[in-house]
């Protein structure tokens, strides 16, 4: 997704195979703990070309076929750490506060026919989380949270539903937290 030519040949693939696109779920990302004084350029880059480029990417690419068939829907994930920082991850959370601005700059651009708003998880078990949060970096991401607990992908793909279907057709430009408690916006 962070290849301009790639990103349009996989929609193209996917239209073949599936039929014409009508939702889009921005999820790819990348984290990579790195204090910002011994952060490199390339770090800093590769997580911002993969968490916010390939948002930008795909939804360009999405938005013009969704235009020309009347409208659709984009849903980016973005992350409660947007809104909070934290120390280490300062690559991540400009990315993902950067997701948050372009959805709604893109909600007020492609509105009203395509929808765009955004999911901002908190701490989930993923693959990324998985390599990336040991015990110590887990309890201080759940401490602060009304949960106490990390969250898992099921919880988080409701709101991602909900977000892509006619219930909120009336949703533009919005961030829906699903984290645990861990911002309250």
């Amino acid at each position: 997704m962070t290849d301009w030519d790639q990103t349009a040949g996989f929609i193209d693939a996917a239209e073949s195979a599936l039929g014409p696109l009508d939702v889009v779920v921005n999820n790819a990302g990348v984290m990579a703990p790195a204090a910002i004084t011994e952060m490199t350029l390339e770090q800093w880059r590769h997580t911002l070309a993969v968490d916010l480029d390939g948002v930008f990417i795909v939804s360009r690419h999405a938005a013009e076929r969704m235009l020309g068939r009347g409208g659709g829907v984009i849903v980016n994930i973005s992350s409660q750490l947007a809104m909070r920082g934290a120390a280490e991850f300062a690559s991540y959370c400009a990315a993902k506060a950067g997701v948050l601005g372009l959805t709604r700059a893109m909600a007020r651009e492609l509105g009203p026919d395509i929808r765009v708003n955004a999911v901002a998880p908190g701490p989930i078990v993923t693959p990324m989380t998985d390599a990336t949060f040991d015990e110590e970096l887990t309890r201080e991401r759940t401490s602060g949270l009304v949960a106490r607990r990390m969250g898992r992908a099921e919880e988080v793909a409701p709101a991602v539903v909900f977000l892509a279907g006619d219930g909120a057709s009336f949703i533009h430009g919005q961030t829906l937290h699903v984290n645990g408690g861990g911002v309250m916006a």
